[in-house]
């Protein structure tokens, strides 16, 4: 079966063979592949944006609460699926049908279903993404929605006792740093330090009255170099909020030094059948600078492999400076 699987993806890779080799689609090897089954009929419904003012709430580290971090967890978060083999956590932030997830999940998918914790599923909307903080919000059509509650941060201090929801797992721990800085651009991001997950895993964490004090991308640690087994960087509720409402309100965050292009990497299967170098290839392009269809293979002289190699050297830049990109365009 696997050797006629095998022959069959050649066939259809050599009929679909172009001109030039930097005009190649991606490669779709599982047409089938489809989210959850369901009878749901507002599965094939793309949801309308809701319109009108949307922001995230943050309230005080009070206490005075009626539920433990497990029993809202359990509440709001959801499974964002991007097929039947591919998911992330999310969680509900608004009773408009507003979730936060992360983006390299969601940024390009054709298609984003959300699995409630009631069992529904519904398909949604990209509302807007931010690469560097790996954040970003979709949206859905759905009633009796439970909005997570995220904490201030005000009375964050080390030592607090703290749970991380990454995947299926549950870990407990203590945050043990709040003045860590990430700098983006010209501006400066508080992050936090747990030791309640690692700092390859995304989730996110909970204080012990059932706010939301911080997410933990994998992402940042990678930014930072700092990726030990045993800590993981996590972006506090205030700096989510900042993050969260640009995208809510305009669909991106402002002050990002951006490439101007959307991007894919060029898999071993295009790099091997094709011919084509390593690098990632340009599939939409608003930069006059870049055509769709180029490979970028570096930037200011430095290789580029992957998306993370691209946003870690776009990091390092500022909004309006030039920078050098060597392209392979047309079989040049």
């Amino acid at each position: 079966m696997l050797s006629g699987m095998g022959i069959l993806n050649l066939r259809q890779l050599a009929q679909m063979q172009p001109t030039h080799p930097t005009e190649t689609v991606p490669i779709l090897l599982d047409p089938n592949a489809s989210g959850p089954q369901t009878d749901n009929s507002l599965l094939d419904a793309l949801p309308k944006v809701p319109e009108g003012e949307f922001s995230l709430e943050l309230t005080r580290e009070d206490g005075e609460t009626d539920q433990n971090a497990d029993q809202a967890a359990q509440k709001s978060r959801v499974t964002v699926r991007i097929s039947d083999r591919e998911s992330c956590a999310g969680l509900v932030i608004t009773e408009a049908g507003h979730i936060l997830t992360y983006a390299h999940a969601v940024a390009n998918a054709e298609r984003i279903l959300v699995e409630l914790p009631d069992g529904r599923v519904r398909r949604a909307a990209l509302v807007g993404y931010d690469s560097f903080s790996d954040l970003a919000v979709i949206c859905i059509s759905a009633y009796g929605l439970t909005p997570a509650r995220f904490s201030d941060g005000n009375e964050l201090t080390p030592g607090c006792k703290v749970a991380a929801y990454c995947g299926g797992e549950v870990t407990g721990g203590t945050v043990f740093a709040t003045q860590s800085r990430l700098t983006i651009g010209d501006k400066n991001y508080p992050m936090l330090k747990t030791s309640a997950a690692s700092g390859n895993t995304a989730g996110s964490l909970w204080g012990p009255n059932g706010q939301v004090v911080g997410i933990i991308s994998p992402r940042i640690s990678l930014f930072l170099h700092d990726s030990e087994e045993e800590i993981a960087f996590v972006i506090p509720s205030i700096t989510v909020k900042q993050i969260v409402d640009q995208l809510l309100q305009q669909g991106f965050v402002s002050g990002r030094p951006s490439l101007g292009a959307r991007v894919e990497e060029v898999t071993p299967i295009h790099q091997n059948y094709w011919q084509l170098p390593e690098g990632l290839r340009i599939t939409h392009s608003t930069n006059p600078a870049l055509l769709d269809g180029d490979i970028l293979v570096s930037l200011q002289e430095s290789t580029v492999h992957t998306i993370d190699d691209l946003y870690e050297m776009l990091f390092a830049c500022r909004v309006g400076q030039s920078c050098r990109a060597q392209v392979y365009r047309d079989g040049y």
